[in-house]
């Protein structure tokens, strides 16, 4: 009696005698035959679930080699896990991973841009994209209506088409798919944006500084320091708005930037700087000095009034009870300065809250200029950016005080000013030469000239002044014919120190 019959008959457990991967292959009703290899177990619900890949074939041998192959794509890490799991489900996952190291406002903008995919392929199995799924969607957001009326511009298609690959990677790397569709998808070609804003040119920068100082001076406009400090150091609005008094040294005149505010869903939230080279320490000039010392007396003003209230949490620009702004508040600040700039809103002067004696200076003031263009606090900071470079500041120096990651990144935001201070900087390299030698006329006529004999020309040097500068570039050697030269060259009585002058009988 066989091992295999006496284990049958004491009704023993048969033992199993293929693991992962090794697979079996069977005959099916229909005749076909089916292979199945085990790839994995899920236990994500609490239950232990086989994962397993499959294929039906006519032929048993056939059979056995698409299990080879399978098998093989298993080995070497090519071959996905199954996963019924949708575009839109696994975005949802990929958003949530970039909240570890971006900013919220980041996240979000990856949320929108995504969604415009997602409404093409947000439905399908992540598994079942192709390529030609997302030729299709470029086709789609090509012809997409925005709500300005027109089509979706190349460059939001860049973007959208950005976030996809970079999702599809993420799953690629999780081994979720084991190819990524978005590879060899023709890019969009999108012009890089000239400028990154609209900065003020000198005589709307004047009249910035004139109408603010004059409204902060009369008690009208209490954010005029925060706008002014971005005008005259090129900070970013978190940057701004997160400084702290043990930051500014207002005695030996430098700020130091480490932090910044900004906005997420329960409030606004101080963190660290944007990258590592934005954590700079910056000189600041001595106006800028003279209004932050005023504003600081203000404050200490406003914590007197505000008594118990007060939170004295050292913010340089803070609410009225010493807390944090919100992290928006400049851009309704400087809405509100434009809108004192329109010479038609003379007639703001003369409500309530403008003390009588600021009145006949604002007025003047007001109507002594154009209206300031509709700016963001951020164009402050490249309307700073774009007098450095027009002074010749080195780009180096721009990039550092910006905080910029990259020297790069200054160059692509600010290269049109570059280029258009380049034609400004003519440089003559021969101007020193023509300043210490005597000028020649290049149009006067040669002194050699040259007649023709027998059909042979033959040149009749003119006389010359010895004394002129040019006595020593005309002398001529006797020449040397060519055997004499080859004759020297294998010379070995070079090699016992006679020049090449020397062999031929020549002063050397």
């Amino acid at each position: 009696m066989t091992a295999k019959t006496a284990s049958k008959k004491n009704g023993a457990k048969k033992t199993k005698s293929r693991g992962n991967g090794q697979g079996t292959v069977y005959k099916k009703q229909n005749g076909k035959y089916a292979w199945t290899i085990t790839i994995t177990y899920d236990t994500s619900s609490g239950e232990r679930k086989r994962k397993t890949k499959s294929g039906t074939t006519d032929r048993k041998s056939d059979a056995y080699k698409e299990m080879a192959q399978a098998q093989a794509d298993l080995a070497r890490g090519a071959l996905s896990i199954p996963d019924k799991v949708t575009v839109a489900e696994y975005a949802e996952r990929w958003l949530r991973q970039q909240q570890l190291g971006s900013l919220p406002s980041t996240v979000k903008r990856y949320r929108e841009e995504l969604n415009y995919a997602l409404k093409h392929i947000g439905d399908m199995h992540l598994q079942a994209v192709r390529p030609m799924h997302l030729n299709d969607l470029a086709l789609k957001l090509a012809e997409q209506t925005m709500n300005h009326g027109g089509n979706m511009s190349a460059r939001t298609q860049a973007y959208v088409f950005g976030r996809v690959r970079a999702l599809f990677a993420a799953a690629l790397v999780e081994q979720v798919l084991h190819r990524n569709p978005a590879i060899g998808i023709k890019r969009v070609k999108a012009e890089r944006q000239r400028s990154a804003g609209q900065p003020l040119d000198p005589e709307q920068l004047a009249r910035f500084e004139r109408l603010g100082s004059t409204l902060y001076r009369h008690g009208v406009f209490r954010m005029w320091p925060a706008l002014y400090l971005g005008a005259s150091l090129g900070l970013r609005r978190g940057e701004i708005l997160a400084l702290q008094w043990d930051q500014v040294d207002l005695v030996n005149g430098r700020l130091h930037v480490r932090q910044s505010r900004n906005r997420e869903k329960t409030g606004g939230k101080v963190k660290g700087t944007k990258t590592k080279t934005s954590n700079r320490s910056l000189k600041m000039h001595s106006a800028l000095i003279e209004v932050l010392q005023v504003h600081k007396a203000r404050q200490a003003q406003e914590c007197r009034e505000a008594g118990e209230l007060w939170q004295d949490l050292g913010v340089v620009f803070s609410t009225a009870q010493g807390g944090w702004l919100a992290p928006d508040i400049l851009r309704p600040a400087l809405r509100t300065l434009i809108r004192w700039s329109d010479p038609q809103n003379v007639g703001h002067v003369d409500r309530r809250g403008v003390p009588r004696s600021a009145r006949p200076e604002l007025r003047q003031v007001m109507l002594s200029g154009e209206r300031l263009p509709d700016i963001t606090p951020h164009d402050l900071r490249h309307t700073y950016a774009t007098i450095l470079a027009r002074r010749g500041v080195p780009i180096e120096v721009v990039s550092r005080n910006l905080g910029h990651s990259d020297v790069t990144v200054t160059l692509q935001v600010y290269r049109h000013v570059l280029d258009a201070e380049r034609d400004e900087w003519l440089v003559d390299p021969f101007e020193e030469r023509r300043a210490s030698t005597p000028e020649v006329d290049a149009m006067a006529p040669s002194q050699d000239t040259v007649e023709e004999t027998d059909g042979a020309q033959e040149r009749k040097r003119q006389p010359i002044d010895a004394g002129g500068p040019t006595t020593a570039l005309l002398q001529r050697r006797p020449k040397m014919n060519a055997g004499a030269k080859i004759a020297s060259i294998k010379s070995p009585r070079l090699e016992r120190g006679f020049s090449l002058a020397g062999a031929q009988g020549l002063e050397p």
